[in-house]
């Protein structure tokens, strides 16, 4: 737009130039009015906001307004990973859950020596819980209400899992526990629950030859379950089992 200034500026000074000199001429002295018009036509026309590149640059602001946002939801308002994780914690302790972490040491015997690896946190898909599981064992289904954690290579050596609603009735578990362990032996044995570490929870035990079955119930609130051990005196996992089933929680 300044380069046409410029031009208009020009034409209006030679205007003025040839008016000074006298010329006489009565269509030029009739085409200066108009050439001061057309000046002021233009600069007018110069002045004018260009409505166009106003109407672009609030089209592009009004872009950038929305692109800064989602769903009316500033991308400052956007919860942090800490904030989402923080957020599932509350709902999980909103609902009487405990939140677990992915793994944790875990301290056990196995044929009377004592050893010490990571357990890795497993989720049963066959019933509500979940419990820490030592690299060596594998935990499947058997059936409804009932898993397996067996050692691998050498399933004979495994534990079933039964998990039991909070109203539960003790009495009658215990009695079937018993029951089943007389299929093994018709001497069952009260075990001392303290030497696994274990509080609120009975032990029995049934020996037949090399074959030793124990059976736990585990009384707390939060792990209310029976584990039945099946190992030998060649293969004695009953500590790494026990010590495993200790850490089921309910989900």
């Amino acid at each position: 737009m300044n380069k046409w200034k410029l031009v208009l500026a020009g034409l209006t000074v030679s205007a003025f130039v040839l008016t000074g000199c006298g010329t006489g001429n009565n269509d030029e002295n009739a085409k200066e009015p108009k050439v001061e018009n057309q000046e002021e036509n233009t600069e007018t026309t110069g002045n004018t906001p260009n409505t166009n590149e106003n109407s672009s640059e609030v089209n592009k602001e009004s872009t950038e307004n929305t692109d800064s946002t989602d769903n009316g939801t500033s991308s400052k308002d956007k919860p942090t990973k800490e904030e989402e994780e923080a957020t599932e914690t509350s709902t999980t302790e909103e609902k009487g859950e405990t939140a677990r972490i992915l793994e944790q040491p875990l301290k056990f015997k196995v044929n009377g020596v004592e050893k010490e690896e990571t357990a890795f946190l497993k989720n049963s898909d066959n019933q509500p819980f979940s419990l820490y599981v030592l690299p060596e064992f594998e935990l499947t289904a058997e059936e409804p209400n009932k898993d397996v954690l067996f050692l691998t290579g050498q399933d004979e050596v495994f534990m079933r899992i039964e998990h039991y609603p909070a109203d539960v009735n003790w009495d009658e578990i215990e009695a079937d526990a018993k029951t089943q362990l007389t299929a093994v032996s018709e001497t069952i044995t009260p075990v001392d629950a303290s030497q696994y570490s274990l509080d609120n929870a009975v032990v029995y035990e049934a020996v037949n030859g090399n074959d030793i079955v124990t059976s736990v119930l585990f009384k707390d609130e939060k792990n209310q379950s029976k584990i039945t051990i099946f190992t030998n005196k060649d293969h004695d996992y009953r500590d790494a089992f026990i010590q495993m089933g200790k850490t089921i929680m309910k989900k």
